[in-house]
């Protein structure tokens, strides 16, 4: 799990100012505590947004 942490979503995170780091945290718990369905429906969700809001930035960053 570190690795992955380290290689992946810790370069992420740096990617966004610190006072954003707050909201990422009560992300992650709010996700945390969701069961598996209401967890597929938050992606479903996120899939909707980026579709709709990508920052083109952003998108080139992530290479997504």
């Amino acid at each position: 799990m570190k690795a992955y942490f380290s290689d992946r979503t810790l370069k992420i995170i740096k990617k966004f100012d610190y006072t954003v780091l707050p909201m990422i945290d009560q992300l992650i718990a709010y996700f945390y505590v969701l069961d598996d369905a209401a967890r597929k429906d938050v992606f479903e969700y996120l899939k909707i947004m980026k579709k709709n809001h990508s920052n083109p930035k952003r998108k080139r960053d992530l290479m997504i």
